[in-house]
């Protein structure tokens, strides 16, 4: 007589074992949060280069594809194709760094150094804005002179401390020279992980087809794909949107000949990927630099920059993004907050989508299944009336 072997998992025992384990665990985890989080930093620090290549690739990838959907669809074989695809669209990304270097950095350079070498005249416009602001105060009776004082004197050390940050200019270059061989070697490891990309999806799908049942399967499917869609999409038009903000300001300030055009213009540029803050950083940016020089010019850019920004809220992001990205404003104000304090930069440019990603979830995933449970208990409420009303009926 075979003796049934008992499931483990079943026992009352298991289940306490799981939850007490679990407790502990979580206990450990959040007592020492600091060393779990920089034993995690430590590790994507290592592997920040081999991260970074995955990101270029994965931006790259929708320029490969176009090339070979488009300019090599009648090459043959199929990986010569794939190949010219991928080099490409790496020559274009080479190609447009170098137009930027060529057109952009002289011309942000001579801005910096023009703005350095009249900080001190900056400064005393500074200094007769606030003596202006403190006669009109005290026309009116309103004491603003410890205002004043603190003004003054965070300009004074301002530009005594110019000279002195020497070591950190050389200390800045020296991280800028690290972060520039660190995405060149990404960049190199992005053409590699492209090449070999069919490989690697060959592997990853049959992984989970050897782990997940079909359905699941074909569901996880389903949702990646969608989330490839939804990040592709917006990082794709977000690049759209902020070189059309900064091409805008460009013209615009070149129209009116405002001071510091490719400098501010470039900031404003790359302020407008950050959602909801980004333009209000870039705008203040340029507000102040212009101040500085000409505060009528300042006022003008202001003013400038609502009607863009307005114009962008209502015209181009719509035209741009649809209606495929739209979620509620609250989840963009949550995940910008924690992306941007987990994560920094990276954390704010992808709340937008990452808030989009979890409202598919909520609406496509857990409202249905919160549907399905709502209809099947009604069903048994339903079911157990009948049971009801035929019981009553029999007695």
């Amino acid at each position: 007589m075979k003796l049934k072997k008992k499931n483990f998992k079943n026992q009352k025992w298991f289940a306490y074992t799981v939850a007490a384990c679990s407790a502990v665990l979580l206990f450990v985890v959040l007592s020492n949060l600091g060393i779990f989080w920089d034993g995690i930093k430590g590790i994507l620090s290592v592997l920040s280069p081999v991260i970074e290549g995955i990101i270029f690739a994965y931006i790259m990838h929708p320029v490969c594809a176009l090339f070979e959907r488009t300019l090599f669809v009648n090459v043959k074989p199929g990986r010569i194709a794939h190949l010219a695809s991928v080099a490409a669209g790496a020559l274009c990304v080479v190609l447009v760094f170098i137009i930027l270097i060529v057109a952009l950095v002289p011309q942000v350079v001579d801005s910096i150094i023009t703005f350095a070498s009249n900080i001190g005249i900056y400064a005393r416009q500074v200094e007769k804005l606030m003596l202006a602001a403190s006669l009109m105060a005290d026309e009116r009776g309103v004491d603003i002179s410890k205002v004043v004082d603190s003004g003054n004197e965070f300009v004074n050390n301002l530009i005594i401390s110019i000279p002195d940050r020497a070591n950190g200019f050389l200390t800045a270059s020296y991280n800028f020279g690290v972060s520039l061989a660190n995405i060149v070697l990404a960049f190199v490891l992005a053409i590699y992980f492209l090449i070999d990309m069919d490989n690697l999806l060959g592997g990853i799908k049959k992984l989970l087809r050897a782990m997940l049942p079909p359905k699941r399967y074909h569901a996880s499917a389903e949702f990646w794909s969608r989330c490839n869609t939804i990040l592709i999409r917006y990082i794709t038009f977000d690049i759209v949107d902020g070189f059309i903000i900064g091409v805008c300001n460009f013209v615009f300030m070149t129209v009116l000949s405002m001071p510091y055009a490719v400098l501010i213009s470039v900031i404003v540029g790359v302020t407008n990927l950050a959602p909801t803050f980004g333009p209000i950083v870039g705008g203040a940016i340029g507000a102040f630099v212009l101040a500085l020089a000409k505060p009528v010019d300042a006022l003008i850019f202001i003013l400038f920059t609502m009607l863009i920004q307005a114009l962008d809220g209502y015209i181009i992001k719509p035209r741009l993004f649809g209606s495929s990205l739209g979620v509620p404003a609250v989840w963009i104000l949550v995940t910008i907050i924690v992306g941007g304090n987990l994560f920094g930069v990276l954390g704010i440019l992808l709340a937008i989508p990452f808030a989009a990603i979890m409202t598919y979830v909520y609406r496509d995933f857990l409202e249905k299944r919160i549907e399905e449970q709502s209809e099947k208990q009604m069903a048994k409420e339903n079911e157990d009336e009948k049971e009801k009303e035929v019981l009553q009926e029999t007695s």
